[in-house]
């Protein structure tokens, strides 16, 4: 129920943002865009008797529609690592990704450079795979929660930018909050 509300939430947002941003965007300034990013992840476990502080690398695509200069709409996959916990209970791997939707919202410093800051909503997938008190375990948790970040934003040209970031991601079930710091490429089409 709550993954159809995000998902309408998400589309409506999207099909009425090109009629919100004619009205209030500049020329220029609004617009789809899209981009990649590599970064590595922050994870703190701490569940079923094992417990464990991980890094691994990440991944992850978007898009979006900004609005006008201050205002976008985005939505995005990300690949959040592999995480391992080790304790007196066992040991356990978690493998976990998220979609996103998300309200991005930018403060301009200069002409090509920009703080932002993002809140929205991420549906989490974790595969855990281990053994715990010498029985093995397999399981999958879903989690609907929220996520933000914040970043800085540089434009090369006015199709082309970077920007780097932290987000976070709050995941149910085993995993506690993933961190992920990236850099990635964004490429406007307007």
């Amino acid at each position: 129920m709550l993954k159809r509300t995000i998902i309408s939430f998400v589309t409506a947002a999207a099909l009425s943002a090109p009629a919100f941003g004619a009205q209030f965007g500049a020329p220029g300034e609004s617009g789809l865009y899209g981009g990649a990013g590599l970064g590595r992840t922050d994870t703190d476990v701490n569940a079923l008797g094992v417990t464990g502080d991980d890094r691994d690398n990440a991944w992850k695509i978007f898009g979006g529609y900004q609005i006008n200069r201050y205002l976008g709409l985005e939505v995005g996959y990300h690949d959040l690592g592999n995480t391992a916990a080790a304790g007196p209970g066992g040991s356990i791997d978690f493998d976990s990704t998220a979609w996103s939707g998300s309200l991005v919202g930018s403060l301009p410093i200069t002409q090509k450079f920009a703080g932002f800051a993002k809140l929205g909503v991420a549906r989490t997938e974790t595969d855990s795979v281990g053994i715990l008190r010498g029985t093995p375990v397999s399981m999958n948790d879903r989690s609907t929660d929220a996520t933000y970040g914040l970043g800085l934003r540089y434009d090369f040209t006015k199709a082309f930018g970077v920007r780097g970031e932290w987000e976070r991601f709050r995941t149910g079930g085993n995993v506690g909050d993933i961190d992920v710091f990236s850099v990635s490429g964004v490429v406007r089409f307007w």
